[in-house]
């Protein structure tokens, strides 16, 4: 199986068989399970068994941790996953071991079909940036589905009903007009918008025409770009979501790392300064501190890298608006510089 494509089970595997989980996967899992699923399947689908938090599910997606866990649990209850459990005692740190993702292999029906992995991710993107929502990205896979199967036609219909089947979403509609409204590529030559399809409202039913594709990123190199882009947006997001659960005792630590990756060494000079950076976490947390101290190490001056910690903790108090922080969480505090 090809490495950069997705094999989603759409009909066959979902509205086969197995009527009980036909209506569970209809009416009972959300679009955010969908997507729960349809992420793992494709992790699945490049490698088994693998290993993912629910951070980092939750970063790649654009949900909740707890949303995550919550729908991690639903879609094991059904038979669609399942996983060796890591993590420490509080249940955050570690990644589980999915040994099984169902339908993550393509089977003997036709109610596979394939999907380009950057055309999932770059869906994704928008759906992490609110741009799109999880129910959009679950249309856009039943309407690929169906493309495929009507034999990618230049155009091609559904009825709403149809899409109501495929999705279990009331409002499929909806989203078949917000992926044309928000997904514009590049205008054409003569100027007008490029959207990811074109489509018509004819009441019951809805025409598909001019679906565009998306180049490999081993092929393109835009989008070879925009893939690492991506993937490296989600490894801030995962950061930044761990760095929620953290007190500000451990911010010391984290302006350290944070500094590594700017290739840079933060010394804390004495514990002042130590208790200086405790207290400007306490007061704006520990996201926004990790962001300021990016901005000032993305400026750092040469003269002042011999003394990171204490520029940094006169900047913050002196500029606070320039680092995204409220002045008046900042501003009169002692930070021990």
């Amino acid at each position: 199986m090809a490495q950069n494509v997705n094999w989603f089970p759409v009909q066959d595997f979902y509205m086969g068989t197995d009527g009980e989980l036909h209506e569970a996967w209809r009416d009972d899992i959300s679009a955010t399970g969908k997507v729960v699923h349809w992420f793992l399947t494709s992790e699945a689908n490049k490698r088994l068994p693998f290993y993912h938090s629910d951070i980092q599910i939750a970063a790649a997606i654009g949900a909740g941790e707890r949303t995550v866990r919550e729908q991690r649990m639903r879609l094991r209850k059904l038979g669609l996953i399942e996983w060796e459990q890591g993590g420490r005692p509080n249940g955050r740190g570690l990644a589980n071991r999915f040994t099984l993702v169902k339908g993550a292999q393509v089977g003997d029906g036709n109610g596979y079909a394939p999907m380009h992995r950057f055309a999932f991710e770059a869906i994704l993107k928008r759906v992490r940036e609110k741009q799109l929502t999880h129910a959009d990205l679950v249309t856009y896979v039943s309407l690929n589905y169906a493309h495929q199967r009507l034999g990618n036609r230049e155009r091609f219909f559904v009825t709403k009903q149809y899409l109501h089947d495929l999705t279990g979403l009331d409002d499929a509609p909806k989203s078949v007009a917000r992926l044309y409204e928000t997904f514009t590529f590049t205008p054409r030559p003569d100027g007008k918008a490029n959207h990811l399809f074109d489509y018509e409202d004819l009441g019951r039913r809805i025409v598909i025409a001019n679906v565009v594709g998306f180049a490999d990123p081993g092929e393109d190199e835009k989008n070879r770009k925009n893939a690492s882009a991506w993937d490296a947006d989600v490894q801030q997001r995962a950061t930044d979501l761990r760095r929620k659960h953290m007190s500000a005792e451990d911010f010391p630590k984290i302006a350290q790392q944070i500094a590594g990756k700017h290739k840079l060494r933060f010394y804390v000079d004495d514990d002042a300064q130590e208790k200086g950076l405790v207290t400007f976490a306490t007061s704006v947390g520990i996201p926004k501190a990790s962001k300021a101290l990016d901005i000032f190490l993305d400026h750092a001056k040469p003269g002042t890298k011999g003394r990171l910690c204490y520029h940094f903790l006169n900047q913050v108090r002196e500029r606070p608006e320039y680092y995204g922080l409220p002045s008046s969480r900042v501003k009169g505090l002692w930070l021990g510089a």
